[in-house]
């Protein structure tokens, strides 16, 4: 699916709600498991309206009857001038989850071309929160037209589903277009490095299927799939099949790929030439000098690498990209700050983090309205490779 940024923020009073600018605040909590109120959202377009999908899942101290929701409308993150769509939108709520709820709005189509905002209030103790979805067209391509349903009425809001998954689409037209791509993408390259991958003259289609409008169907192999009701357009809906464990990972291969961050390119080599659980374990017991110290480091990075994937999963898995790289290695950031067409984050909780910021650049890409690149720099290499020897040194 297209992965909307979620933004949380805290403020004291919706009273205070038209003075707010947007970057100002800490946005950390969109990319922190964490959290007390996680939202994710999915928009699509039709020739009335933007429709927007949003999945609301509160933590154990919160309940539905001690919350308000509105839905604003911005020109950008920065403006002080917020308009409450509220009364025009006609929430229709799909499916009761557990701590959670699955809610479909209609979003005026003069909002079409905004900042569309779901604001989160809790009247106990007057905290709003604020969660931000880019209808914007500047920095991406037009919203899709289709839905990806799981069975028949459950709008699929990840960007990722299984094997053994039924799906649905539902659009404008009465057939689509599936583009199917097995290519395997690579891992980031460091911070520090001067390569940046490209997927000219790589990234190439394998095959192509028509789905007709409301079928089910499943996606037997697992890859990326990218579906448009126009084949002539620049639009569509990216969606990325793996096996039922993930966004964890339970296969060998798998698990020895995650490990690229952390090893050494010699170290990396023997378990691709000697893929057996022995010469898994043996790296992770080499590295942590002791069976139980071993496991407590693979809990901590495999964690780290699902939730990588659970926050960042677009065409590749979430682990893969730019943020996911940064992400595994140093966690959720003590300070992320975002813009119009960037993001910041900042981190400063010990001697292998002090003062360190990280710049991620939104890059206009047809199969992610989420697609950030980070600005690299020779400056990184000696904080990384700190960083890197806390990992291998399990501290």
């Amino acid at each position: 699916m297209i992965r909307i940024t979620l933004l949380f923020f805290c403020i004291v009073s919706t009273s205070s709600l038209l003075a707010v600018d947007l970057t100002k605040f800490n946005l950390n909590y969109q990319i922190n498991p964490y959290s007390s109120i996680e939202v994710q959202l999915h928009a699509r377009a039709d020739q009335d309206s933007t429709y927007l999908v949003h999945r609301i899942i509160l933590g154990p101290q919160q309940k539905f009857d001690n919350l308000e929701l509105r839905y604003l409308a911005q020109p950008t993150l920065d403006t002080k001038d917020h308009r409450d769509i509220t009364a025009q939108v006609s929430p229709r709520l799909i499916r009761q989850l557990f701590r959670g709820q699955l809610t479909e709005v209609a979003i005026p189509n003069y909002a079409r071309d905004s900042l569309v905002i779901l604001e989160v209030y809790d009247k106990r103790v007057g905290i709003a929160y604020f969660f931000d979805t880019p209808v914007l067209s500047e920095y991406n391509f037009p919203l899709p037209t289709l839905m990806l349903q799981s069975g028949y009425d459950t709008p699929l809001i990840s960007n990722y589903s299984s094997t053994k998954d039924t799906l649905r689409l539902s659009g404008p037209n009465e057939n689509a277009y599936a583009y199917y791509y097995s290519y395997k993408f690579p891992p980031a390259s460091p911070p520090m490095s001067k390569e940046k991958f490209q997927r000219v003259g790589k990234f190439q289609i394998d095959s192509v299927f028509d789905l007709s409008n409301g079928e089910l169907f499943q996606l037997s192999r697992p890859g990326l799939y990218f579906f448009q009701s126009d084949s002539s357009s620049l639009t569509g809906r990216a969606h990325l099949v793996h096996d039922a464990a993930f966004p964890r990972y339970r296969d060998l291969e798998s698990l020895i790929a995650c490990t690229r961050y952390i090893t050494t390119a010699d170290e990396f080599k023997n378990l691709q030439r000697n893929p057996s659980k022995r010469t898994f374990d043996a790296l992770w017991l080499d590295l942590a000098g002791d069976a139980s110290k071993a496991r407590a480091l693979i809990r901590r990075y495999y964690n780290r690498i699902e939730e990588a994937n659970t926050f960042f999963t677009s065409y590749k898995e979430g682990w893969k990209t730019d943020q996911g790289i940064i992400y595994t290695v140093y966690g959720t950031p003590d300070k992320l700050v975002k813009g119009k067409n960037f993001q910041q984050w900042y981190y400063d909780r010990d001697e292998f983090t002090s003062n360190m910021t990280f710049t991620f650049v939104k890059v206009k890409d047809l199969f992610s309205r989420e697609h950030y690149e980070l600005l690299r720099n020779e400056k990184y290499a000696g904080m990384w490779f700190r960083s890197i020897e806390k990992w291998r040194t399990g501290r």
